[in-house]
């Protein structure tokens, strides 16, 4: 009886063009992967492409296939977000590639000499991701979706795609062409084919849910305590154990990360285990009793007191813990954790520098994601950030916590542009506006608090909306913008469904928030009132960052 599941290794081009087709059965999930793990994807290939850490190969990891393949091609049962990634960056190669033969290599590892696509992904995905990325020159040209409302997969799509652009854009065209190389013959996938689409979707689900592997903690926890000698183990057992108990075990990874970072001040591309085991002697009794004693201990009750203060500022009132929480809503970076692990090191919470320090923080962090900085220049700042902390000299003019004018103005180009219903943050921007009009003072936030358009994005076809909003183009761009969002809760939302403003403004009227209370004021809603109240809400977020 033949093998019903067989692998082979594979560089990238040998099998995207063996495989012919790729498309993503039903029962995958839509394309979840955020800009973090797209840029650390790029990061990676870009470092060992072009940088310090040089690599023969990179090993892109598993990939899970069902079908014939040839003609018929392959369902994707495993792999499809590294995949859709991964085309993202092949295409923003090819639309950026002067050499001829190069740029047909590219494109053939995209779609078959037919144009067919090489991957096709779920339904509501798939016509993006052809026009946004897949045809020829997409990744060079605006995108135009045609839609109000992005699905999830759609805007983490749309989102990768800016950041991979944009990160590929700022390459010289030779160092791009090493990278292409490198990503076409030297970028390896071990490719598991497995017989029938039944037994795929069996493995897929062992995979992801039944299967229990031991977390790295678990792992660095046994090495650790292993080798730690018998006059200490019991102490650092005790300390390991109650830092796991507060924290779990997916947070004493991040830990685990923070302190590989604080004391190599380099942000580890690796394992928790394996940037730890870089960073300190692991390797020797001595070694390991001052890793958990001299660092984990004093670092973790840290870390314990900045999540707690950022979580539940009620048990921790104050304008300091009240930092903690706005810094904790900044979205797919948590490298601010590393500062404000630093200071504490070194300061306390009742320090009197400690509340302008986080201050400044906050807005770095704010400005970071709001921009979408580069990862890599991003992590570098807190880097430097660390040394400054270091000479005492965190404040000094042209430091990393200055934000330039050409950075405000950054910010506030996003904030006022059209379509910021896509910002990923839009919830989180929102409360932080509310928050500075409730007050460091505040203690708790609405936890059932929902995004709500003014003007409704499917208005009723009669009535106040239809009259105040006769240009249907001016509507659609207004529709999504800043200043016609506010917050509700869900019954409040339900409530205000798509109907007039008089009758939605008592609503408002109403609302814990103070941000929708305002509007409770107004006597009408037109494109006017939006335009100006996002000109309003822009400099009250701008001006609670000192940033104006």
């Amino acid at each position: 009886m033949p093998s019903p599941i067989s692998s082979q290794c594979h560089t990238v081009e040998s099998f995207l063009l063996s495989a012919k087709t790729l498309a993503v059965p039903y029962f995958q999930r839509g394309y979840a992967w955020q800009t973090e793990h797209a840029e650390r994807l790029l990061q990676d290939l870009i470092r060992h492409a072009l940088g310090s850490e040089p690599l023969d190969w990179y090993p892109l990891g598993n990939i899970i296939v069902t079908g014939e393949g040839g003609a018929q091609g392959f369902d994707i049962a495993d792999g499809h977000q590294r995949l859709i990634t991964l085309t993202i960056i092949l295409a923003a190669l090819r639309d950026l590639e002067y050499d001829l033969g190069l740029r047909s290599r590219l494109g053939l590892c995209l779609a078959d000499d037919g144009r067919q696509p090489r991957l096709s992904t779920l339904r509501d995905l798939s016509p993006l991701l052809l026009a946004a990325v897949q045809t020829p020159g997409a990744m060079t040209s605006p995108v135009v979706t045609g839609l109000d409302d992005l699905s999830p997969s759609q805007s983490a799509l749309l989102d990768n795609r800016e950041a991979i652009q944009r990160r590929i854009v700022r390459l010289t065209p030779e160092e791009r062409r090493d990278l292409a190389l490198f990503v076409l013959e030297r970028t390896w996938l071990v490719v598991v084919s497995v017989g029938e689409e039944g037994a795929a979707r069996l493995l897929f689900t062992s995979l992801h849910e039944t299967g229990i592997r031991p977390h790295v903690s678990d792992l660095l926890k046994s090495r650790a305590l292993g080798l730690c000698g018998k006059d200490v183990r019991e102490l650092a057992q005790s300390v390991w154990e109650s830092l796991e108990s507060r924290l779990g075990r997916e947070r004493m990874e991040g830990l685990f990360q923070d302190l590989a970072t604080l004391q190599t001040r380099t942000v580890p591309s690796d394992t928790p285990d394996a940037a730890v085991g870089r960073a300190f002697d692991l390797d020797s009794a001595d070694g390991v009793g001052s890793f958990i004693l001299d660092h984990l201990r004093p670092v973790g009750r840290r870390y314990v007191e900045m999540l707690a203060g950022a979580q539940n500022p009620a048990a921790a009132p104050g304008p300091v813990f009240r930092r903690l929480q706005y810094l904790s809503w900044v979205m797919r970076h948590d490298t601010w954790r590393l500062p404000v692990l630093h200071w504490l090191r070194r300061r306390d919470f009742d320090d009197p520098e400690t509340l302008l320090f986080l201050r400044r923080l906050e807005a770095l962090a704010w400005c970071q994601m709001i921009r979408a900085e580069d990862i890599s220049r991003r992590d570098r700042r807190y880097i430097e950030l660390l040394a400054a902390i270091d000479a005492d000299r965190q404040h000094e003019p042209g430091g990393p916590l200055d934000i330039t004018a050409d950075e405000k103005r950054a910010v506030r180009a996003v904030l006022i542009g059209a379509n910021f219903i896509r910002r990923p943050y839009k919830l989180f921007l929102l409360l932080r506006i509310n928050a500075s009009l409730e007050g460091d003072g505040a203690v708790s936030i609405a936890p059932e608090a929902t995004v709500e358009h003014v003007f409704p994005q499917r208005p009723m076809t009669t009535g106040q909306w239809t009259s105040d909003f006769v240009d249907e183009g001016e509507a659609a761009l207004l529709r999504h913008t800043l200043g016609n969002l506010t917050l509700l809760t869900e019954r409040e939302q339900n409530a205000a469904g798509n109907r007039d403003f008089v009758q939605k403004r008592e609503i408002y009227a109403r609302s814990a928030f103070p941000i929708s209370q305002d509007l409770g004021r107004a006597r009408a809603w037109g494109p006017g009132d939006i335009r100006r109240r996002t000109l309003a809400l822009t400099s009250q977020f701008m001006a609670s960052l000192g940033l104006e």
